[in-house]
């Protein structure tokens, strides 16, 4: 391989894992945006951080697929790098502030999908280039971009899309029944 297509090539592969890691901001960012609402409703301060997250790597990604930089790539890595450590924490320990502080928040869907992106956000961005024929070949393939990014909007989807569940929720079979925690009231009552 002469020196311009060694060149040629690793432009190409850093084209795809700016692309691929723009998606998985994109993505993360979607699934951000998709729980504000909830957040909130909850507590006004983490409603705030998720729609802060969201316009940041919203913003990222422009800037990957925009106007590609060294700088660009360093805020993706560390946002994204923040963001599994803050989850991580969340999931495990607890946050120390909040309405909750101190207890672990329950892993959901669409949670584990955005730590899933931004994990990759980082690893696209930081691996480096191997120099083996077969994977500088993969990853310089536009289909091996496009089922990558396929992937990550189907993830996306995954994660903001509702539950699939009854269309309408389940008859009170006991309307007039006052108690409202535990066995249902029997007929008659």
């Amino acid at each position: 391989m002469s020196a311009d297509q060694g060149r040629n090539l690793n432009l190409r592969v850093a084209r795809h894992r700016r692309l691929l890691a723009a998606a998985c901001l994109f993505g993360a960012e979607a699934v951000h945006v998709s729980v504000i609402d909830q957040h909130l409703r909850e507590w006004l301060p983490a409603g705030l951080f998720f729609l802060s997250l969201a316009v940041v790597e919203g913003m990222l990604g422009v800037a990957l697929l925009a106007a590609p930089s060294s700088r660009a790539v360093r805020w993706a890595i560390w946002v994204s790098a923040l963001a599994v450590a803050g989850w991580l924490v969340s999931r495990t320990l607890g946050l120390s502030f909040g309405p909750m502080h101190g207890m672990p928040t329950p892993v959901g869907r669409s949670d584990l999908v955005a730590t899933l992106l931004e994990v990759m956000t980082v690893a696209v961005l930081l691996l480096r280039t191997s120099r083996a024929p077969a994977v500088l070949g993969l990853l310089s393939r536009r289909s091996s971009t496009a089922l990558a990014i396929g992937t990550v909007v189907a993830l996306t989807g995954l994660a903001v899309l509702p539950a699939a569940g009854p269309a309408h929720p389940p008859p009170d079979l006991y309307p007039t029944c006052p108690m409202k925690i535990g066995p249902a009231c029997p007929p008659g009552r």
